[in-house]
């Protein structure tokens, strides 16, 4: 019974903001009937707020589900521009590859930085030192800056920021980590 009366009220309403459209049945309500329909609408909504909570959730989708259209259909439209710039940055061998090392540094945070902890540290970063040197990369990165020091500490390779890397390509001095650097 409960849902038959939120069906009828949700219809209702429906019909009274519709009346925009249709002015003539929007006039065929007298001030007196439309203060009732109002009057039941509101006392229904104060009593169920979950519906217009319902209402809200169901608007945000279709916004969100409207939006990530225009996305889609923006990187459709500029895709040629987006994925084959002219301009594009290549570092080194075009037919290259990147080598992900997802190790541990031993760094967590500033615990490796402690005295009484950087012995442990570099232990913990033995393994990630390892795969870079065996892989003998042009450069290593790395978007922690103390990750990076811990590896040049442990593999005398400097790393360099991702974003340090494409300003240096785009100024067409791409950076090395060169094993010599081993202090």
């Amino acid at each position: 019974m409960r849902r038959l009366l939120r069906l009828v009220l949700i219809t209702v309403a429906a019909a009274l903001l519709a009346t925009d459209s249709l002015p003539a049945r929007a006039q065929s309500f007298s001030d007196t009937q439309r203060g009732e329909i109002e009057r039941i609408i509101k006392e229904y909504l104060v009593a169920h707020p979950e519906v217009l909570q319902e209402v809200i959730a169901e608007i945000e989708k279709r916004q969100s589900d409207a939006e990530a259209v225009k996305h889609r259909d923006g990187v459709k439209q500029y895709s040629q521009a987006l994925f084959y710039s002219p301009r594009q940055v290549t570092i080194g061998n075009r037919q290259g590859d990147v080598t992900l090392v997802d190790r541990c540094c031993g760094m967590d945070g500033t615990w490796g930085m402690k005295k009484e902890f950087f012995q442990d540290s570099l232990k913990v970063a033995e393994p990630a030192a390892r795969k870079v040197d065996a892989l003998e990369p042009d450069v290593v990165s790395s978007d922690c800056p103390l990750a990076g020091l811990q590896l040049r500490q442990k593999t005398g390779r400097s790393s360099y920021h991702p974003v340090k890397i494409l300003q240096s390509a785009y100024r067409g001095a791409p950076l090395r980590s060169n094993p010599e650097e081993k202090k």
